[in-house]
């Protein structure tokens, strides 16, 4: 799946929020308009999940920081909870 957002600059904090509807993986960099793309259908496998690093990579790191991460499984959530999600994320980054 493929979907394009705004150009990200090396050097700037980010807060990137990312959830599945049921029919789009949708994307939004410091609580903009998400950014969608069509996806269905995820099928439970047995790669691993990683943050901070490429997947079957030993090389692939993450050269910078990550302030904080949060999973809601079956998550639901509205436009109102994720920019509340969005404000906890930037007082944990001591703002953007």
């Amino acid at each position: 799946v493929t979907a394009t957002g705004p150009a990200l600059v090396a050097g700037t904090k980010y807060v990137i929020t990312a959830w599945h509807d049921g029919a789009n993986l949708n994307i939004s960099v410091n609580n903009g308009a998400p950014t969608q793309a069509a996806f269905v259908t995820a099928t439970a496998g047995t790669a691993t999940f990683t943050i901070g690093k490429a997947n079957a990579s030993a090389t692939e790191y993450w050269g910078d920081r990550i302030y904080g991460m949060v999973y809601r499984k079956n998550d639901t959530s509205n436009a109102g909870q994720r920019s509340s999600l969005y404000s906890y994320m930037v007082g944990k980054m001591g703002g953007l």
